[in-house]
């Protein structure tokens, strides 16, 4: 088959594609934002602007549903971010459709509401929405689905506060060894000692023997993403 080469309006238009799709969490400039007072329905508009796609209001104390004006205006998804001075809220996912598009609460099934105070304006920035990355450990499991634990220990002479800092080192190095044995080459490293589920110290005295103390490290464990 003889390659085809793309005419240059279609090159164009795929370098823009690519060029949208890399600029989620990008500010949105020129759409037009509102907030409404929950009470009265009273409205007030402005045109997102600047750097940071901001509209500044001045808005009378109480409280305030945010909305996009015409959201068949917005180039995709999108969220705003609203500021008044120490207060800051981000809102769910605004979806491009046609009509007034209020903002809603990311943490439940309803409308954002912003209490404005006196004094300090309300901004409302605009951007596009950006999905929530997992930062969550990957983590060992046995192949019938369990939790695959290790268990690491780690001693030092004396008891107190001294003597546990020295023992929990060494119980966390040894954590870090024993779990390493469960790493392949080129992948991340199963050492993350803080997924240790349970951790129990114990000092031991016996007569003619010098106090020892001895921490117990056992977990599961896992490789930072």
């Amino acid at each position: 088959m003889t390659p085809r080469l793309l005419p240059l309006a279609a090159l164009m238009a795929l370098m823009l594609m690519a060029m949208v799709q890399s600029t989620s969490g990008a500010p949105i400039p020129g759409v037009q934002v509102g907030l409404e007072h929950q009470t009265t329905g009273q409205t007030m508009t402005a045109t997102t602007a600047g750097p940071n796609a901001e509209a500044v209001f001045t808005a009378q104390p109480g409280a305030w549903f945010v909305f996009v004006a015409n959201g068949s205006t917005l180039p995709g998804p999108a969220q705003v971010t609203v500021l008044q001075g120490a207060q800051q809220r981000t809102s769910g996912v605004l979806n491009p459709v046609a009509g007034r598009v209020h903002a809603p609460d990311p943490q439940a099934p309803a409308r954002l509401v912003i209490n404005a105070g006196p004094g300090a304006p309300v901004r409302v920035r605009l951007t596009r929405w950006q999905p929530a990355t997992s930062t969550a450990p990957v983590c060992l499991i046995l192949p019938n689905g369990s939790p695959r634990f290790v268990t690491a220990q780690g001693s030092a002479n004396g008891s107190g506060g001294g003597a546990y800092g020295a023992a929990m080192t060494a119980a966390r190095a040894e954590w870090s060894r024993l779990a390493r044995v469960h790493n392949a080459p080129g992948q991340p490293d199963y050492a993350d000692w803080s997924r240790a589920a349970r951790t129990n110290a114990s000092s031991t005295v016996r007569p003619g023997v010098p106090p020892v103390t001895t921490v117990t490290l056992v977990g599961q464990p896992c490789r930072r993403p």
